[in-house]
């Protein structure tokens, strides 16, 4: 069992006794079997196993009210896929969250390793001022969003350009040519205006030489959409779901005045109800994968700032409904 557990850098292992057993491998020309080891990591996942360590799921909402289904519908599934993702490779997950002015971070650190955490999974970093207060070489990280961690962890979030691409190749094969775009700036601050820049691309390829509508907009200047829908003119719009509920609350029709392609569904009633097409994010695929990014550092006995950050892209679907028309069957 020690060779067995020396071999696959596991951290119940002294690193002397480590080095010592991976000597005498290299010595006796000992090179794993890649058929074994696949065969061995299928028997671990299908064993039910106690759980053997703790992994924090860290986000800034209290536990009551993270658990409000219709506000925080796509945060709880990926907290779903990241629970169940864990058990099945026996470890446990617990909720943890703090506010600026609730909780330093000194004190933080200090709940952590009092409950035996030994893995970070930072579901809303973008709010989440970190420092050096918190001692990172104690856990393996990763998270779910660019982030303002005092390095850059390893990360697993929605495909965000290859989600604007599908949005674009959709409306347009509806026959929808004047495509705009209206964005939260805050959130394209965070995510990089990755969605912006992939909305120009793919725009570009259909219509060379000209920039699309396109709007950055808070909540002090969302009132000011509907003169730039007047003004620019585009037939649908990608944009949130906030953003339907201003256009309905001012008479603008949906579909039959414009046409609207949501960039996620923040309600599971508006997935069941088939009302808007849209982008549907695998929060859940992207919660799972967050956890193997841990489990994979714990295996390997890494904390803390990782000598090379990778990033995971994962992909969704595009859910049809009635917000669309297909105006290439009218013409």
């Amino acid at each position: 069992m020690t060779v067995s557990l020396a071999l696959r850098r596991s951290s119940r292992i002294r690193e002397s006794t480590r080095k010592r057993i991976e000597a005498i491998a290299v010595e006796m020309g000992y090179r794993p079997n890649p058929m074994v080891s696949a065969h061995m990591s299928y028997l671990r996942a299908i064993k039910k196993v106690r759980p053997r360590a703790a992994i924090a799921f860290l986000s800034r909402w209290p536990k009551s009210e993270f658990l409000q289904e219709e506000r925080h519908y796509n945060l709880i599934r990926m907290y779903r896929g990241a629970s169940d993702r864990a058990e099945s490779l026996g470890y446990s997950l617990e909720y943890h969250n703090f506010k600026d002015d609730e909780i330093s971070q000194v004190r933080l650190n200090q709940i952590l390793v009092n409950r035996g955490i030994e893995g970070l999974l930072f579901a809303q970093t973008g709010v989440m001022p970190m420092s050096d207060e918190i001692d990172w070489s104690r856990f393996a990280i990763a998270a779910s969003q660019f982030s303002n961690l005092p390095f850059t962890p390893n990360r697993t979030m929605s495909d965000v350009h290859s989600m604007m691409q599908t949005l674009v190749s959709e409306v347009w094969a509806l026959g929808y040519r004047r495509i705009g775009l209206a964005l939260r700036k805050t959130v394209e601050i965070v995510l990089e205006r990755r969605r912006l820049s992939a909305f120009l691309g793919a725009m570009n390829l259909r219509d060379p030489g000209n920039v699309p509508p396109f709007y950055l907009y808070e909540d002090d200047t969302m009132d000011e959409i509907p003169g730039w829908l007047g003004k620019r003119k585009p037939d649908v719009i990608l944009t949130e779901y906030e953003i339907c509920e201003l256009l309905l609350g001012k008479g603008i029709g949906i579909p039959e005045d414009l046409g609207v392609a949501l960039l996620n569904f923040p309600k599971r009633s508006l997935i069941s109800k088939d009302k808007y097409c849209g982008y549907n994010h695998s929060f859940e695929r992207v919660g799972a994968t967050l956890i193997e990014l841990i489990v994979e550092q714990l295996n390997l006995n890494q904390r803390g700032d990782p000598a090379a950050p990778k990033s995971v892209l994962i992909a969704g679907e595009w859910l049809s409904g009635n917000s669309l028309i297909n105006k290439s069957e009218k013409s």
